[in-house]
């Protein structure tokens, strides 16, 4: 399955890279569609780039398929540029909230190593 980029941890871990330009840019129209049939404004996805940025992972509770939660970050080169998403995604049954810190640390963990190995 093809999901856009804002639909996805990976995706908006790569998206939150981008500078305002470069995200209007890739996104012309304010009104961003998404496979779960509702809408987003491109303002509400620059809300959640600032989020991702912050907390230095993306997250996604049942946003794109139901019953699925899924972090995810940057693979950097090493020049520390960001070149690929990774995203780890787990059943909601075992997932809440409190459970992303350990899931982005994972994450993290495998996004270095795959940095290690470029």
């Amino acid at each position: 399955m093809l999901l856009p980029a804002h639909c996805t941890s990976g995706g908006e871990a790569l998206l939150a890279e981008l500078s305002g330009d470069e995200l209007r840019a890739l996104y012309p129209r304010d009104l961003l569609d998404s496979p779960a049939g509702s809408a987003m404004r491109r303002e509400a996805l620059q809300r959640r780039l600032a989020t991702v940025r912050r907390r230095g992972c993306a997250t996604n509770f049942e946003e794109s398929e139901r019953g699925i939660v899924a972090v995810g970050v940057c693979v950097r080169d090493t020049a520390g540029r960001a070149v690929a998403g990774l995203a780890t995604a787990v059943p909601s049954a075992r997932c809440t909230r409190a459970d992303v810190p350990a899931l982005a640390k994972a994450v993290r963990a495998a996004a270095e190593a795959a940095t290690a190995d470029l």
